[in-house]
C-alpha cells in the first residue's frame, strides 16, 4: 500500500501460498450511485461482483471501514460479526431461486450486451433457417478491359456497367453482392478491327455455389485509339454479307462459261488427230 509503489492501487492475485500477479488492473464499476464515498478499491471490488458471482470483500485503507460487494451491491459493514453472517449467508446461499435471481439481476445492468447477443441470434437465425432454399439477386457489375494490344489506347466501354442476375442458395444471398464482382473482357482482338463483344457467363468470376442467369445487355463495344500506323477494316462482328449477283451478271457469268467448252471441245479434237499423224509416221 506505499503511494510510491508501482502496485499502489492494484491487486495481488494469491494461489494457495504464491502469490500469482502483481499490479493487477480489476475491472471498474461505473456506478457511482452504489460506490459512492469509496475510491478505485471500492470500485473494483464493485465491479468484480458485477461481472461474477463472487462475494467481495473491501477494506478501506483511510477510513478502516469493511465493505462487501455481491449482485451489484456495496455495504458497509457496522461490525465484524456482521462480516461472519455475510461469509456464512454466501456460502449457504446456492438455492436455484437465488441464482435465478442472481442471473436476472446481472442480465438488467448488462442490457446492452443482451440487446446484442439477440441481434446476433436472430441474425444467424435468419441466415441459416430463414434464407434456407434458392432464389436470385440482381445486381450492377463492371467490365473491366484486359490485354488490350501495345500502341492502343482505350478510350471508354459502352455500357460500363451491365445489369446480372445470380441464382443461387438463399442463405448467400442475403449477404448480399460478391465483393469484387466484375465482367472480364479479353480485347485482344481489337488490333484485327474487332470492337464488339458479346457477354458470357465464363467471362464473371463467382464462388462455386453460384450461378449467372442472365447478363443485360449482352454486348458491349470499345473506343479506341490505334497506334500510329496501324490500319483495321471495319468491326469484324458488324461486317454486312456480300450482297448477291444481279441477273445481268449471272447470265453473262453463264453465257461466258458455255463458250469456253466449245473451244475447249475443237483444241481437243486437234490435238488427237495429231497425234494419230504422229503415230502413223512412226509405225512407217
Amino acid at each position: 500500500f506505499d503511494h510510491h509503489s508501482p502496485g499502489h492501487d492494484g491487486a495481488v492475485i494469491l494461489h494457495g501460498d504464491r502469490i500469482q500477479r502483481f499490479a493487477v488492473h480489476l475491472p471498474l464499476s461505473s456506478d457511482q450511485r452504489e460506490v459512492g464515498p469509496g475510491g478505485t478499491r471500492h470500485a473494483a471490488g464493485l465491479g468484480l461482483a458485477e461481472l461474477t458471482d463472487a462475494l467481495c470483500i473491501v477494506v478501506s485503507e483511510e477510513r478502516g471501514t469493511v465493505s462487501v460487494a455481491r449482485d451489484g451491491h456495496l455495504r458497509i459493514l457496522d461490525k465484524p460479526e456482521t462480516l461472519a453472517s455475510e461469509l456464512e449467508s454466501f456460502l449457504g446461499s446456492q438455492e436455484p431461486s437465488t441464482t435465478a435471481g442472481m442471473v436476472w439481476a446481472r442480465a438488467a445492468r448488462r442490457w446492452r450486451e443482451a440487446l446484442a447477443a439477440l441481434a446476433t441470434a436472430g441474425l444467424l437465425w435468419g441466415l441459416l433457417v430463414g434464407g434456407s432454399g434458392r432464389g436470385e439477386l440482381t445486381c450492377e457489375i463492371p467490365v473491366e478491359v484486359q490485354n488490350l494490344p501495345p500502341g492502343y489506347e482505350l478510350e471508354g466501354v459502352e455500357p460500363e456497367q451491365v445489369e446480372v442476375v445470380l441464382g443461387g442458395p438463399r442463405h448467400l444471398l442475403l449477404l448480399g453482392e460478391p465483393e469484387g464482382l466484375h465482367v472480364t473482357l479479353d480485347a485482344v482482338l481489337v488490333q484485327l478491327g474487332r470492337r464488339t463483344y458479346q457477354l458470357n457467363a465464363q467471362q464473371i468470376a463467382l464462388p462455386p455455389e453460384l450461378e449467372v442467369k442472365s447478363i443485360r445487355p449482352r454486348r458491349v463495344r470499345l473506343s479506341v485509339i490505334p497506334p500510329p500506323g496501324a490500319t483495321f477494316g471495319a468491326d469484324t462482328d458488324e461486317v454486312a454479307a456480300p450482297a448477291p449477283p444481279s441477273s445481268s451478271e449471272e447470265e453473262e457469268a453463264s453465257g461466258g462459261d458455255s463458250a469456253a467448252p466449245a473451244e475447249d471441245s475443237g483444241e481437243a479434237d486437234e490435238a488427237v488427230i495429231l497425234q494419230s499423224s504422229t503415230v502413223e509416221g512412226l509405225a512407217t
